[in-house]
């Protein structure tokens, strides 16, 4: 069959025609309706409320939850702690005080450092934040364990002013490195504080001693029209000293006449525990070996001396004075 170019043209036309036809009929299938958009409610997305304490690490395996305890403004109020390691003392996870305020190495220049060990490990292993920012280290060490630790001082943080404090009892040293193998502890302030704050505290013990006193002051105040706040602490404590001599546990060291016989006597060394730091010290006799140029005692070897009875000394020299039933004091060893 021949084909004349008109009669081409025409075919093309009517094609043309029949898929523009096609197209209007699609849109309008596929087009929704009027009533349908306005039926449509967007859902709304409900969060919880979630805390983030330290760094913020956008990585999956750090997105996971670990355990925290939280102390708030009511748990410190109950606790009402003279220090701030008498306040974390009250967690179970909080083992002890490596560095505190009795004689550790070059610690004892500052009396009032203390350090907290979480769960037994070195305090050095403890992280101590503030406001998720680190604090830098106490500049004297101590040691633990026979090594030589670096730890924050945690008295120098205050007991007022604070909102809470996170404890991540669980390691951290995947996230802020191995001075958090132990765990994280969190010091977070409060900022929406707005006024001044006076708070006092004094304390002793049954036996009249021990006082101590605590003076906090807190002002808290916005600048910069609001843009802005800004908190001050000032802290003042001070703490009489007790004595082991005022208690009767602490100032005989000898309990032998608690034992049952044969060892009710205070010549048996298991529960005679005089010391040179109680009521009856001991002392050692001996022979002077060695002195410097200024005659100071350089070398001293204790044995017992020939004529002293071996009733009085024994053979290293140690021996003691301690009252007898006349009342007049008495060398034993």
């Amino acid at each position: 069959m021949n084909l004349t170019p008109y009669t081409l043209r025409r075919a093309s036309n009517l094609a043309l025609l029949a898929f523009a036809a096609s197209l209007s009929l699609a849109q309008a299938q596929l087009s929704p309706t009027a009533p349908a958009a306005q039926n449509s409610k967007e859902e709304t997305v409900v969060l919880q409320t979630f805390t983030v304490t330290g760094s913020n690490i956008k990585r999956l395996d750090a997105e996971k939850s670990l355990p925290v305890t939280v102390l708030n403004r009511e748990a410190m109020e109950v606790r009402d702690a003279s220090q701030a390691s008498d306040l974390l003392t009250s967690l179970p996870q909080v083992t002890g005080l490596p560095g505190n305020e009795t004689a550790t190495l070059g610690a004892t220049a500052r009396g009032d450092n203390a350090t907290v060990s979480l769960r037994g490990i070195p305090s050095s292993n403890t992280l101590v934040l503030l406001n998720g920012r680190r604090l830098a280290p106490h500049p004297i060490s101590q040691s633990e364990a026979g090594v030589p630790t670096l730890s924050t001082n945690v008295n120098q943080l205050p007991n007022r002013g604070l909102d809470h404090i996170d404890v991540l009892r669980d390691g951290a040293s995947s996230i802020y490195g191995t001075d958090a193998v132990a765990g994280v502890i969190n010091y977070v302030t409060r900022h929406d504080y707005n006024g001044t704050e006076l708070q006092l505290r004094y304390g002793e013990t049954n036996y009249r001693d021990g006082a101590e006193f605590r003076s906090t002051l807190t002002h808290g105040f916005d600048f910069s029209n609001g843009k802005g706040r800004g908190m001050i602490v000032a802290d003042y404590y001070t703490r009489q000293a007790m004595f082991a001599r005022d208690r009767s546990f602490s100032a005989e060291a000898d309990n032998s006449y608690r034992a049952p016989a044969p060892w009710n006597v205070s010549t048996n060394t298991t529960f005679n525990l005089r010391s040179a730091t109680t009521e009856y010290g001991n002392y050692l006799l001996g022979t002077i070996t060695a002195t410097n140029a200024f005659g100071a005692v350089t070398g001293f070897t204790g044995a017992r001396p020939t004529g002293v009875p071996t009733t009085l000394a024994s053979a290293t020299g140690v021996f003691y004075l301690a009252p007898n039933g006349d009342g007049l004091g008495g060398a034993q060893f």
